[in-house]
């Protein structure tokens, strides 16, 4: 699995891109490991961008709720993008979908923590 970190709105979204399945093997570890390294650098706002994930299986799911965990303790929101309509039925159907807000593309979910950001500043 190959996994990019960008930023956005002026570094204060950071934008994860992993690419390939995640099965709950090595590639579900490095992303949780990476949402763990952006909560404790002090990264509050994260948008994990799964339009190159084909699949996701319980595993992999079960990685999504380990990492919700960590960064939603460290006082973070994380958001989704770009789900391909498999995952996000499968995200719907065990209800994560509660959980996560998840967006139909990149742009919208930085247009979201943007107005979110701007709230939280005036």
């Amino acid at each position: 699995m190959k996994l990019k970190v960008h930023h956005a709105l002026d570094g204060r979204v950071a934008i994860l891109r992993p690419r390939g399945d995640l099965m709950g093997g090595p590639e579900t570890e490095l992303l949780v490991a990476t949402v763990k390294e952006q909560a404790a650098g002090g990264n509050r706002s994260l948008l994990i961008d799964l339009g190159d994930v084909p699949l996701i299986n319980s595993l992999g799911l079960g990685g999504f709720v380990r990492l919700y965990k960590a960064y939603v303790e460290a006082g973070g929101v994380i958001k989704l993008c770009n789900l391909t309509k498999h995952n996000h039925n499968i995200f719907e159907i065990v209800k994560l979908s509660l959980i996560f807000d998840i967006y139909d593309s990149e742009r919208k979910g930085i247009e979201a923590f943007e107005r979110e950001l701007t709230a939280r500043t005036k």
